[in-house]
């Protein structure tokens, strides 16, 4: 048998009894239940201290009607972690003598639900016929003081009437939502400031709902989260919470809704100003990964693998930290673009400029988007090239000239990211586009049209952007990425595949259309 021949079933029987072991031995699911509405959510908190003892303490989850706690991780090595719970109040703490710097982390895994509250049509109660549970807040806390007079004064102006809490809700939520501009700031607001500012940020604006609410007797709370989007965050979402009928109804000033909260969000509870608080550090820094497509399936799968003590369950990727899991998300589809890109040029045919680069350019494309990185990427290979062709009369040396070209598309990509701030476009995945590579097209196009002219150069040119296109799509193929991600042994297949592409030498199709007629006996 042929070196090659042995080496391809070697490799693909390798990956694929690797897989059948997973799925029928090991009975790896191939696919979530429902995944749908499942979330991930890693809090990662650096820390930095010169052997003083630490302490930070951080804002927790709890099950309640915007989410259902599936399960829970901490990662705490050098410190202590705890968690206390008192009332409604859900917190943790990190804690313990550090000297240097560390990284500590809080995973937890939940259903969103959609939280639902139904507002009674009139209600009419003083502040003594509260439960004594909802008593406090009514009272003055951090930030909030209702019998500051400039809320007593923003009261009367607006004509604010406790005797119908229903409709006291209602009035506070349309003034906060219409006559209060946002401010972009992230730092703590209370709302005696945003009156005198006359504008207020997340927490500013809900802070004001609350002292507004409970100056005319209805119990309020700010309730802080996050976002539920795919992705890296570092700020707090507040919301308030006001106690109608026998429970409290959301009243999101900032998005606008009330009553029904779609199940787009992850609430936490506590008495903290911000996520995270800590004494005892020299640096703090936190971030929150979110990240849904995984969801159930990849949850269910982490659950069952920690229970096991099968070496291969042990060594999956699913125990990786998710910021680790993204990054492989689309480096594990790398060679599955490669593939493509093999099939479009050795068995289909396709010209393009470049062997892989239009993988690399479908890689940069799922930082801005198919649609922007398509024009960023026309209008710098265009403007670009017209000032190829443009230096071609001042007969520059190759490294010169490349080096030249080079250094201009990195101009038009610093004035992209600059214009697109500006017109606030989403650009900021420009500086993900390969510079080299662009730059490498640039010069590849003005030799093509040289040799070639223009007809065969537009022609490879769109071929190249229709391999871009098939690339894009194979990367951003959500069940692939899960896919890869459970069964990194498929990579063993595609080697196998790669092989027996290369030694692939019998027709192109393309080959097959151009040469029709002389297949036909040279008849048309």
């Amino acid at each position: 048998m042929r070196s090659w021949i042995a080496l391809t079933v070697l490799l693909m029987a390798s990956g694929l009894g690797l897989f059948l072991y997973k799925v029928f031995v090991l009975h790896y699911p191939l696919r979530g239940e429902d995944p749908a509405g499942t979330w991930r959510i890693d809090l990662v908190v650096n820390l930095s201290s010169d052997g003083q003892r630490v302490v930070a303490d951080v804002l927790l989850p709890r099950t309640s009607g915007y989410q259902r706690l599936l399960s829970e991780e901490v990662r705490s090595d050098p410190l202590r972690f705890t968690i206390s719970e008192t009332g409604s109040t859900r917190e943790g703490r990190w804690s313990g003598r550090l000297n240097g710097s560390t990284s500590v982390s809080y995973h937890v895994t939940i259903d969103a639900l959609g939280y639902h509250w139904k507002i009674p049509p009139k209600e009419s109660r003083q502040p003594s016929e509260y439960p004594k549970s909802v008593q406090p807040f009514l009272q003055t806390s951090p930030g909030i003081p209702p019998q500051d007079p400039a809320i007593a004064e923003l009261s009367n102006e607006l004509r604010l009437d406790g005797s119908d809490k229903v409709a006291l809700a209602n009035a506070i939520y349309d003034f906060v939502s219409n006559e209060i501009p946002s401010l972009n700031t992230a730092g703590a607001m209370d709302a005696v400031a945003v009156i005198r500012e006359g504008r207020g940020n997340v927490l500013g604006r809900a802070r004001l709902f609350c002292a507004l609410a409970r100056f005319n007797g209805l119990p309020c709370q700010v309730v802080p989260g996050i976002h539920l989007v795919s992705g890296t965050q570092n700020q707090l979402h507040f919301w308030n919470e006001v106690y109608l009928g026998a429970g409290w109804v959301a009243y999101d000033s900032i998005e606008r809704i009330y009553e029904t909260i779609p199940p787009d969000r992850l609430a936490l509870s506590g008495d903290l100003l911000t996520a995270v608080s800590a004494a005892g550090t020299t640096s703090l820094s936190y971030r929150y990964d979110v990240e849904s497509e995984l969801a159930a399936y990849v949850d269910l799968m982490r659950r069952r693998l920690a229970e096991s003590g099968n070496a291969i369950d042990r060594a999956s990727l699913l125990f990786l930290p998710l910021h680790m899991q993204k990054t492989l998300r689309i480096l594990l589809l790398v060679p599955l673009g490669a593939l493509a890109m093999s099939i479009l040029r050795s068995i289909i045919g396709l010209r393009t400029f470049g062997m892989f680069m239009p993988m690399l350019i479908a890689l940069a494309m799922t930082a801005t988007g198919l649609a922007w990185g398509t024009v960023f990427l026309a209008g710098v290979v265009s403007v670009a090239l017209v000032s190829r062709i443009l230096i071609k009369r001042l007969y520059l040396l190759l490294v010169a000239r490349v080096a030249f070209i080079l250094t201009f598309v990195v101009i038009l990509m610093t004035l992209a990211m600059w214009v697109g701030d500006w017109l606030s476009l989403p650009t900021e995945g420009v500086g993900a586009f390969p510079f080299v590579i662009m730059t490498m097209i640039v010069e590849r196009i003005s030799v093509s049209l040289e040799e070639e002219g223009w007809r065969n150069t537009l022609t490879r040119a769109g071929t190249t952007i229709l391999s871009v296109y098939i690339t894009y799509a194979v990367i951003q193929a959500k069940f692939l990425q899960v896919f890869l991600l459970v069964f990194p042994e498929a990579l063993l297949v595609i080697l196998g595949l790669l092989v027996a592409i290369g030694k692939y030498t019998g027709y192109r199709f393309v080959e097959l259309f151009r040469f029709r007629e002389l297949a036909n006996g040279g008849q048309r």
